[in-house]
């Protein structure tokens, strides 16, 4: 899910992040994400206003006001511990956001201290979470970037930490990551039989993983309306997802959630479906 300031209640103006941050019911929340069948979680660090659902002194460091006092992703990644769920982080840099982008250095034409403040918030995450944090999934990164320096950041707390950069459809950026971070969207793109993660493929050495939206596109970020209905057939879930099985990709279902951590009951009758459909009783 792409939960973050940006995202959207279901009617009514919003309030403030912190206070949606400190209203989210984390049981409520874990309790529908157990329901889907998910064996893990992505969830959302930072995307679009560079806002943290959690306090981060390497982020107060940048720009002061953009964290918030309740640790949210701390108590998520304990409540989907208990119903067996794994968490993985997305984190996006932040460049979309100009107040962020000139504090944290991005606009400079030496970007060694851009890279040097994201390091040190990767870097608190990892240790503050530990082997709580299964994962990374890091958004809009094309070459040119210090991947080896930020690769040493996602591990720290877990060695055993899984990272992938999206790339996109475009080949992969760097060795140092893996699994693909499989941006496919909203179609069922099937993967290629051979020749795309073997030695020479675009993806090589990678493990497969595709990652498609289901009804709103990525976010739910508009004010008083609902979220958009199913856009695939059971049937044709099913058979998308187990063709992606048959290939070795796990397949990560993005759903829209309001700004309460609520999704719609379309979409999670529809998940729970396919979760019969494929795992049976």
């Amino acid at each position: 899910v792409h939960w973050a300031a940006s995202t959207a209640p279901r009617s009514g103006q919003p309030p403030t992040f912190c206070d949606a941050v400190q209203n989210f019911d984390v049981a409520r929340f874990a309790d529908m994400v157990q329901s889907t069948g998910a064996a893990y979680l992505i969830f959302t660090l930072a995307h679009g206003i560079q806002e943290f659902p959690a306090p981060f002194q390497a982020v107060d460091e940048v720009a002061p006001g953009r964290t918030c006092s309740r640790d949210l992703p701390g108590e998520l990644a304990d409540g989907l511990a208990t119903r067996g769920v794994k968490l993985i982080f997305y984190y996006h840099h932040g460049v979309g956001d100009p107040a962020w982008a000139k504090a944290s250095g991005f606009l400079q034409s030496d970007k060694t201290a851009f890279f040097a403040h994201e390091t040190a918030i990767l870097r608190e995450a990892g240790l503050r979470y530990g082997t709580k944090l299964a994962g990374w999934w890091f958004d809009d990164r094309y070459p040119l970037q210090p991947f080896e320096e930020l690769y040493q950041a996602t591990k720290a707390g877990n060695a055993e930490r899984i990272v992938a950069w999206n790339s996109w459809v475009l080949p992969k950026s760097t060795e140092f990551q893996e699994y693909w971070a499989g941006e496919v969207g909203g179609e069922l793109v099937r993967l290629p039989e051979k020749n795309y993660f073997e030695n020479g493929g675009p993806q090589s050495g990678l493990q497969p993983h595709v990652m498609i939206f289901i009804d709103d596109s990525w976010m739910h970020a508009y004010l008083n309306t609902e979220i958009q209905a199913p856009r695939f057939k059971d049937d044709s879930l099913v058979d998308y997802i187990a063709d992606c099985n048959w290939k070795g990709a796990p397949v990560t279902i993005n759903i829209g959630v309001y700004l309460d951590g609520t999704a719609s009951p379309a979409t999670l009758t529809q998940l729970r479906t396919i979760r019969k459909m494929i795992r049976g009783n």
